[in-house]
């Protein structure tokens, strides 16, 4: 899990191809350390995890999981029927 910190890389992007995005990639349990790195923004997938709670997540080594409530995100029921079924 990582959170984004930027989106405006235009030399990046037309040296690439593609549009790329900055992540912020912490470590546990300590999130003040991590990694920028930049990644596809085709590669990355939005949550709706605030990230107050993405935070209580990494620095407490995942015990505390926020509840996820369905959204109507493309994808979402498909995900939702796809935990289900495991």
């Amino acid at each position: 899990m990582s959170f984004l910190t930027g989106s405006d890389f235009a030399e990046i992007d037309a040296r690439t191809g593609k549009k790329m995005v900055s992540v912020f990639v912490p470590t546990t349990p300590n999130p003040t350390s991590g990694f920028v790195i930049l990644v596809p923004r085709e590669d990355v997938i939005e949550l709706d995890m605030s990230v107050d709670d993405g935070l209580k997540m990494i620095i407490s080594l995942g015990v505390a999981v926020p509840v996820w409530e369905q959204s109507t995100a493309p994808g979402a029921a498909e995900i939702a029927a796809t935990q289900r079924d495991t």
